[in-house]
């Protein structure tokens, strides 16, 4: 029963490692082949979006947040444990630790990453492309801070709903013209950052949460930073 079972251990071990091979040749291929980068986002991305979305949608809680950190504390610990509990090598060890990384490296890509594999913005709008030059950067700027302080006006409180049903209508009306798709959910769920006081620290005022296609916002969000940071990462 012993040599059974290992032999069977050592089969399933080998078959993960293929099937992580696999995964790894198959970003690597729709990173470099040009057309697979576009197919990806055009018609395989929304599937996943839409299924990664209505799961994580269900936990009120950010759970990519969740997994980051476990993941994070799991890599450091875990040695400390198949060490000093398990007695194992380091070798071992180190193996294992790296093939977890390889798999949270394939699943960021194929679960959003790949979507920096397109065609890039320009391309997919048709904008054209405004070489840099000092002149024109400081006109931008002049002109860019004019019309920031005369638009400027007083907000010390906001309605969530609004701002939720115009960025799902407004992403609705002009997605075909930016190039990117369409929300998923009518309704989106916006979770708040598990860590924000270490996220304040650092200046992050929101994220789009690969792992499970959630997006999320710092807690310490004034009203004036709230729409746009909404509208960003939703």
């Amino acid at each position: 029963y012993t040599t059974l079972f290992r032999s069977i251990a050592g089969v399933r071990f080998r078959g993960n490692s293929l099937l992580l091979i696999f995964f790894l040749l198959l970003v690597l291929c729709v990173q470099t082949v040009p057309g697979l980068g576009d197919a990806y986002a055009m018609y395989v991305y929304p599937s996943i979006a839409r299924a990664l979305s209505s799961f994580s949608r269900l936990v009120p809680f950010a759970i990519g947040d969740l997994f980051i950190a476990l993941s994070i504390a799991g890599i450091l610990l875990y040695p400390v444990y198949a060490r000093c509990i398990r007695k194992q090598k380091w070798n071992r060890i180190l193996q294992k630790d790296v093939k977890y990384l390889l798999w949270v490296y394939v699943w960021f890509y194929l679960a959003w990453g790949l979507n920096y594999s397109q065609k890039n913005f320009y391309e997919r709008t048709g904008i054209p492309y405004t070489a840099y030059t000092p002149e024109i950067f400081n006109e931008f700027v002049d002109n860019y801070i004019s019309k920031l302080n005369e638009s400027y006006v007083p907000v010390n409180r906001i309605d969530k709903e609004v701002i939720r049903k115009e960025a799902v209508r407004q992403y609705n009306l002009i997605s075909d013209t930016l190039g990117i798709h369409r929300p998923p959910h009518s309704r989106p769920r916006v979770k708040t950052m598990m860590f924000t006081p270490l996220i304040s620290m650092v200046g992050v005022t929101g994220s789009m949460g690969p792992f499970f296609c959630e997006f999320t916002l710092n807690g310490d969000l004034l009203p004036p930073q709230y729409p746009a940071t909404y509208t960003h990462e939703l």
